[in-house]
């Protein structure tokens, strides 16, 4: 009963714990905010951490598993068909950094993260045919993690060279989180397959090595990456100015610290700053469609611009870009949802972020599996942005309203 309570509960322990930390952080961290509503700012950010608690709470304890196989053929179709779309993203999203699909382009960007990630070339927006194919790609890699026991070998190496597209892709634009994003991905889909990594102490200890050479390994590439941006090499890191204020408790520390601790802070902590710069300015109107970065774009193409009335577009007045620094999922959400309202979309995802979890765990509804990945997406970025509705609409509408139907039905077989 205990082992079915961890695994059951295991992506709200591990998103929270993080969530909470990345709060923290901002009281600990050497990085001075200049934030003047404190009280009230962690005040709404433990009711919004008790929504989505009691959100998943109640998704895992009155919710039925429910059932919907694709058939081999089709299934077989979207794996292939991934692979193709990602490897056409690559070339599209490499292109947009002046860079050609070559060894040595991937050595450089390694290499030289900073300036492929500044190098950005204007490219066409892409046609109507990829956005309706997008769905197809985000579904590729989490339905071939999660049916590995059941594919054919070729269908393996598939899948296998579809993640290592996707982190290539990511690599060759010197961005870091689509690479954080297959790890959480491969991650929690291969503790649903093999729950005895979660379930038994001792391959509980194994897991927690594991993880924690691999979380040591991105955080050294975030680390260097991050110089790189600046303008400097991985060799120079000891030797950086920290040109962001320090607490005074901090500045004594070592800069080859502290700029790794400020870093660190600075992306996980930063969007704090402006939820709490939001705060300040109180309750403005609804902006209908100024959630995020596709719904303003969808709201333009019917004549109408929320993006001016928008807490992201408010908040400039105190220094906090919109396109360049993180704002927290909580602050975009308010421009459509008021304050008032934003705990209770926390709650609704809370709760679809651990049915779809339990359905995964179940095994028997293959659309739970994409859907459940976009959530798992979602929460991991609480403290950032509204990253799916921003850049991954297409996909979160057509798995939402495929999965939602499928648990209308118990048994079903496409």
């Amino acid at each position: 009963m205990k082992a079915k309570k961890r695994l059951l509960y295991f992506p709200l322990n591990v998103s929270l714990s993080i969530l909470v930390f990345s709060e923290l952080f901002l009281l600990i961290g050497p990085l001075y905010y200049n934030i003047t509503n404190y009280t009230l700012l962690y005040f709404y950010l433990a009711v919004l951490n008790i929504a989505f608690y009691y959100g998943y709470k109640k998704g895992i304890k009155s919710s039925e598993s429910s059932a919907f196989s694709f058939s081999k053929s089709l299934l077989s179709f979207i794996l292939i068909a991934g692979l193709i779309l990602t490897i056409r993203r690559m070339i599209h999203m490499w292109s947009g950094r002046g860079l050609e699909i070559a060894v040595y382009s991937l050595l450089y960007a390694i290499q030289n993260s900073g300036d492929v990630y500044h190098n950005a070339v204007e490219l066409e927006k892409s046609s109507l045919i990829w956005i309706v194919l997008e769905p197809l790609r985000w579904a590729a890699i989490p339905l071939g993690i999660a049916n590995w026991r059941k594919i054919s070998k070729r269908l393996k190496y598939v899948v296998i060279l579809t993640i290592v597209v996707e982190i290539l892709a990511w690599l060759g634009i010197g961005t870091r989180k689509g690479l954080f994003d297959v790890m959480i991905i491969a991650f929690f889909l291969s503790v649903a397959a093999s729950p005895q990594l979660i379930t038994k102490d001792s391959n509980r200890k194994k897991l927690f090595i594991f993880v924690a050479i691999g979380l040591f390994v991105f955080l050294s590439y975030f680390v260097i990456s991050g110089a790189s941006r600046s303008g400097y090499n991985a060799n120079e890191i000891n030797m950086i100015a920290i040109t962001k204020e320090i607490k005074p408790s901090y500045k004594d520390l070592p800069e080859g610290i502290l700029y790794p601790l400020s870093s660190i802070e600075f992306y996980l902590s930063q969007g704090y700053y402006s939820l709490a710069k939001g705060m300040e300015l109180g309750i403005r109107p609804i902006t209908f469609g100024g959630s995020g970065w596709y719904t303003i774009m969808l709201m333009n193409k019917f004549g109408y611009d929320p993006e001016p009335d928008t807490y992201i577009a408010a908040v400039e007045q105190f220094g906090i870009d919109r396109h360049v620094n993180w704002h927290t999922i909580y602050l975009w959400l308010a421009s459509d949802l008021t304050f008032w309202g934003v705990p209770l979309f926390i709650f609704l995802i809370g709760y679809l972020f651990a049915i779809s979890w339990k359905d995964v765990l179940t095994g028997k509804n293959q659309v739970a599996i994409p859907f459940f990945t976009l959530m798992l997406i979602m929460v991991f970025y609480f403290y950032a942005n509204n990253q799916i509705m921003s850049f991954s609409f297409i996909p979160l509408l057509f798995w939402t309203v495929f999965y939602l139907r499928t648990r209308l039905k118990i048994e079903s077989r496409y």
